[in-house]
Order: C-alpha cells, then sequence, then structure tokens
C-alpha cells in the first residue's frame, strides 16, 4: 500500500483495543488543539502523552556552508586538503607507533 501513489502517506499502527482506540483520539485531539494554541512549538505524542520543543529553525543563508552544492572547490584548494589530511594522518599513525613501542607492542 505505500509502494502505491495513493498510499505513500500511510503509516500502520498496531491493533489497538477500542479503550485504546478512544485514548489515540484525545490524544491527537489535544495534540490538535496544542497545535493551534501554540503554532510555533513542534507537537508530537511520545508514549500516551502529548510532548513539544522548539521547532529548528532552517537557515536562510547557505553561503557560509561548506556543504553547498553551488560552491565548488578549486584543484589546489583540494590538494591542499589532501595534503593536510595527509600530513595529519602520518602524524597520528606516528604517536599510535610510538605508544605501542612505549608499551613493547610492534607497530
Amino acid at each position: 500500500m505505500k509502494r502505491c501513489f495513493s498510499g505513500s502517506l500511510v503509516f500502520f499502527s498496531p491493533n489497538r483495543t477500542p479503550e485504546e482506540r478512544l485514548k489515540r483520539r484525545q490524544l491527537v485531539q489535544l495534540l490538535r488543539e496544542k497545535k493551534t494554541k501554540e503554532p510555533e512549538k513542534q507537537r508530537f505524542i511520545y508514549r500516551d502523552t502529548v510532548c513539544s520543543r522548539d521547532q529548528v529553525k532552517k537557515e536562510q543563508d547557505h553561503t557560509n556552508n561548506a556543504h553547498s552544492h553551488s560552491e565548488q572547490l578549486s584543484m589546489s584548494e583540494l590538494e591542499n586538503l589532501t595534503m593536510n589530511f595527509s600530513s595529519r594522518f602520518e602524524m597520528i599513525t606516528e604517536r599510535h607507533c610510538s605508544k605501542l613501542d612505549q608499551m613493547g607492542r610492534r607497530c
């Protein structure tokens, strides 16, 4: 059902007794009321209680984002990064080997 287009937003929940369904309906109603009263908070149902937390704001300015697709690294910047990573790796490896040598183990 989730694979067909019209059912892509269907969520299955476990079988509930009539009492559990009534309680769930009440929780959903309470959730909706709280959402309309305080729309700035994120509401959800967790372990039979209505919980809330502040909504996470998405940053509008992506120019400083290092993972931005619009910003590509030049070849020299890429080579610089590669050299930095290589030298850091060698330094860490040397430290690791010297610690092992001190413990009487071989690297």
